[in-house]
């Protein structure tokens, strides 16, 4: 109502009562209604505060606060170091959410890196790499912090909580070019040739060939059961797990392959006349056996029955050492001299490289011994213990399926294979069984 038919309707007398009333309301509702559910107030509230958002309080103090690092981290794998936050008292966090900073950096390349006519690449390239960190919060009042370096040397990093630096950082650490085991099955075995992790069960089988049983334990060493038959006791070299209580083994001496349960009980066995010195046996995805002779890759299917033959000729006086079965069932062939990549009919595919490009090769044969093979079916990458004839070195490679060498993985200087003859990968790890220092010990390798 404007001023004009305010004036208006006081002169006309006989205008509408109510114009007066109009005035003073207002022109929307002002209306208040206090809520006497308390229960039914307090579910509206908590509703409407989850729909917008959460308020956290953090008593983490970052001056107590530390950074902790493992004994020892090495290339190409990715390495954590732990954050623990702590409140003024020093006591732990229990929950996360804290606004948590960091910085990695180079200090140095190790000097073999850096007095090559390479150098600057090596620099540039760890200089990259340490862009690339991750910061895990896993809500415990822990964080994770994962990197992936290449270049070994020393490296420091720099960590913040609210702005303000805890109280060992920044913290300097090394990168190594070698690796050491994180674990070791505290368990003394005989000449042990095979292991397999049972993921479902968190079972691990080792072919404990000296003392003629596959012994099933727990990852902290307790034993479950000893597998024993007189099958073991004429040279069993190869071992797989099938599940539901069942494993099949191969004995080179009596040319036989055995399907037997965890009870020891023979379930299913052949004899073989085409075997001349079979050395390794793996399952594919059909339920179908493949099995390493000297010069030959034999398959049976489910029920022992030979389905076909191919012969390994592709360098002269090569002998096949293991096999293992890659994606869509191919078959993977080391040999005294190199890794070879057949399909499941038997038809070669390609030679899988064991070293980086430009490596010296020998006239005659190859260079590489491979001992033992297996595929990471989750990455596509096939994981091989080989050693360097050359040099007398035994590492793990890590390949893609492609044939491109990735890189290896070196054991630490006190730590080195004599006579690895297992591989099983899990996770991140690698299993090794090794026949003379009688371990099974595991390395992470990605």
């Amino acid at each position: 109502m404007d001023i004009r038919s305010m004036a208006r309707q006081l002169k006309d007398g006989n205008s509408d009562d109510n114009w007066q009333r109009r005035i003073i309301e207002p022109r929307e509702n002002a209306f208040l209604r206090i809520n006497t559910n308390s229960e039914q107030m307090l579910v509206d509230v908590e509703r409407n505060l989850n729909e917008f958002g959460k308020l956290y309080a953090s008593n983490t103090f970052p001056g107590t606060s530390t950074v902790e690092a493992p004994a020892q981290m090495g290339i190409h794998v990715e390495n954590s170091l732990t954050l623990i936050t702590r409140d003024v008292d020093g006591k732990a966090r229990k929950t996360g959410g804290d606004p948590v900073e960091v910085e990695l950096q180079l200090v140095a390349l190790d000097p073999h890196l850096t007095q090559n006519r390479l150098a600057d690449a090596h620099r540039k390239r760890a200089e990259d790499e340490v862009k690339n960190i991750r910061v895990v919060d896993e809500n415990d009042g822990t964080y994770h912090l994962f990197f992936r370096l290449t270049q070994p040397g020393d490296y420091e990093i720099s960590v913040k909580i609210f702005g303000r630096p805890v109280a060992n950082s920044p913290l300097a650490f090394r990168i190594d070019s070698f690796h050491a085991y994180d674990w070791q099955m505290p368990v003394t075995f005989k000449y042990p040739t095979k292991c397999w992790w049972d993921e479902p069960t968190k079972r691990m089988f080792v072919l404990d060939s000296g003392n003629k049983r596959v012994r099933v334990l727990r990852d902290n060493g307790d034993v479950i059961t000893d597998v024993r038959n007189d099958e073991f006791k004429s040279g069993t070299v190869g071992m797989v797990y099938l599940g539901n209580e069942e494993l099949v083994v191969l004995s080179w001496q009596r040319k036989m392959l055995s399907k037997l349960n965890t009870r020891g009980e023979i379930l299913k066995a052949v004899q073989f006349s085409e075997f001349y010195q079979p050395t390794d046996v793996a399952v594919d995805s059909r339920g179908r056996f493949v099995i390493a002779d000297k010069t030959k890759i034999f398959i049976f299917d489910s029920n022992f029955k030979p389905l076909l033959s191919f012969p390994v000729r592709e360098t002269k006086g090569a002998e096949v050492k293991c096999v293992g079965v890659g994606l869509d069932d191919d078959v993977i062939v080391g040999t005294t001299d190199e890794l070879l990549l057949y399909d499941g009919a038997g038809k070669m595919l390609r030679k899988l490289n064991v070293s980086p490009p430009g490596t010296v090769m020998p006239k005659v044969g190859g260079r590489f011994n491979i001992t033992t093979v297996t595929c990471d079916v989750t990455t596509g990458q096939i994981v091989v213990i080989f050693t360097d004839k050359k040099m007398d070195r035994t590492n793990i490679g890590v390949i893609s399926y492609k044939g491109d060498f990735l890189y290896s993985i070196e054991p630490g200087p006190h730590e080195k294979f004599m006579a690895p003859c297992g591989i099983f990968v899990h996770k991140n790890k690698a299993f090794v069984t090794d026949f003379e220092r009688n371990t099974v010990r595991s390395y992470k390798y990605k």
